[in-house]
């Protein structure tokens, strides 16, 4: 009996309870009443869905009698709100993006992207007045982990510090970095200065840095070029314009001690060297770029160059190369007074073929898979916008704005696309420049995943560049 009482008991408790509940949700309109529930509207269902997924006919034919005016009544006037004013999208905010102080200006900087010292991600090297700055990034920004500097210049001389290269000129299966230095007058008259090769060893370290010649350096790289162990370094000597004198570019062949292997003469004010198949013979090639023109220097697989032609293009400024028309070949890319681009090959073939929808203003080319479809894509800034020509099909550009800087004191003068964050695309945008005011710091601003068309608004402060623990420093002379 005791256990029925106490099963009793326990019924009405959970019976009360339940009744609460009940009661709660009426109130609080959770159970939905007709008439019970607040602020119920009895018409606002628009009627019971029959099973079938119809409307219920007696309840649709109360609806519409209900809606009805009855006959010969004016229907009553009812108070409309009148349709609000359309109002113009918003215009997309523009990111903010820090500025990076990196060291003093210089007329002629130069930015450069790549691995210096072997790790997972690549370096960005910044070549100022006083020499090369190497900036690793991390996920709170760059940090200097290297300095190169070089030995002050006349008084009536500044130098302008290249941009950087690597390559294994040793032949040791370790990567080396190659420095052009220049030194010029305040009238642009070529003065000297030097082309320097530090040597890097297995693990990871630099040896001593060496001059290999006290020549007006300003652009080279590290390519193979006679089949021999080790890369050559190709340079561009830039001789003296104001005195007509013609560039040159000088080969150092690769190994333990490399010295000039041959000279080729090129125009007026040289300024960039490429080496590629030109001819598609299988043999590598010197390609100089010069005041309106741009030379061909065939090779022989074997260090010399019996050949060479030079195409005239008014106002060539800018080269690069890679396959344009997805033949398997590296085609040349040349900015002059427009964008053409020359098919690898037979000399009789070589005819420049313009590119259309090119900003005349472009500059700073690049050639590179932008998008990581395969194609080659074409970029350049065209201020205030990074133009990018993306490849739809072979040799068929569409050119749109991958990123615009908005606005803020930063201008930039050089920039490169590379991939930063290593997710395997060129997406990357690091942009070098100074505040408008005379003498100012050398500046970046680097945006990840840049090719979207973002707007961004360079910050209205430059932090300095912070000092990684361990700074590599080392004096070029």
């Amino acid at each position: 009996m005791d256990k029925v009482f106490a099963s009793l008991r326990t019924f009405g408790v959970l019976l009360g309870l339940w009744v609460i509940l009940v009661v709660v949700g009426i109130v609080f309109g959770v159970l939905p009443i007709p008439g019970l529930t607040p602020d119920a509207d009895p018409t606002a269902d628009g009627g019971v869905a029959d099973a079938d997924g119809g409307v219920d006919a007696d309840d649709a034919g109360a609806r519409a009698d209900a809606a009805a005016p009855d006959a010969g009544t004016e229907p009553p006037e009812a108070d409309v709100e009148p349709p609000p004013e359309e109002v113009a999208p918003a215009a997309p905010v523009a990111e903010a993006a820090a500025r990076w102080s990196v060291c003093e200006g210089s007329a002629d900087p130069s930015l450069a992207v790549l691995d210096a010292f072997g790790d997972a991600r690549p370096e960005i090297v910044v070549g100022c007045r006083e020499g090369w700055h190497v900036l690793g990034m991390s996920a709170t920004g760059p940090s200097r982990i290297a300095r190169f500097l070089v030995a002050a210049p006349p008084a009536d001389q500044q130098a302008i510090a290249g941009p950087m290269a690597r390559g294994d000129v040793d032949g040791d299966g370790t990567g080396d970095l190659v420095m052009p230095l220049a030194y010029v007058g305040d009238h642009g008259a070529s003065r000297g200065g030097g082309l320097f090769w530090i040597p890097r060893d297995s693990f990871g370290g630099i040896r001593e840095p060496a001059l290999l010649a006290p020549i007006t350096a300003v652009s080279a790289i590290v390519a193979a070029v006679d089949g021999e162990t080790g890369g050559e370094i190709v340079a561009m000597n830039r001789a003296n314009a104001l005195a007509q004198l013609a560039s040159e570019v000088w080969i150092f062949g690769g190994g333990a001690s490399p010295t000039r292997a041959a000279a080729l003469v090129t125009g007026l004010n040289g300024s960039a060297v490429a080496v590629m198949d030109a001819d598609r013979d299988g043999h590598p090639d010197v390609v100089a770029l010069a005041d309106g023109r741009v030379d061909l220097h065939f090779g022989d697989g074997a260090g010399a160059f019996p050949r060479n032609h030079t195409l005239e293009l008014p106002g060539a400024r800018e080269l690069g190369y890679g396959d344009v028309d997805g033949d398997g070949g590296a085609d040349l890319v040349v900015l002059a007074n427009d964008l053409r681009w020359i098919r690898a090959g037979a000399l009789d073939g070589m005819e420049p073929h313009g590119i259309d929808g090119v900003p005349v203003n472009l500059r700073g080319l690049q050639v590179l898979d932008a998008d990581g479809d395969g194609a080659i894509d074409l970029l350049g800034w065209d201020h205030p916008r990074l133009m990018f020509l993306r490849q739809r099909e072979p040799v068929d550009f569409e050119p749109r704005t991958a990123f615009t800087l908005a606005g803020g004191p930063f201008g930039p003068r050089r920039h490169r696309v590379a991939d930063l964050d290593g997710d395997g695309t060129n997406d990357d945008l690091v942009l070098l420049g100074t505040t408008a005011e005379e003498g100012a710091p050398l500046e970046i601003v680097v945006l990840l995943d840049a090719l979207e068309g973002a707007e961004l608004t360079p910050s209205d402060e430059a932090r300095p560049v912070p000092d990684a623990p361990l700074v590599l420093t080392a004096t070029l002379r």
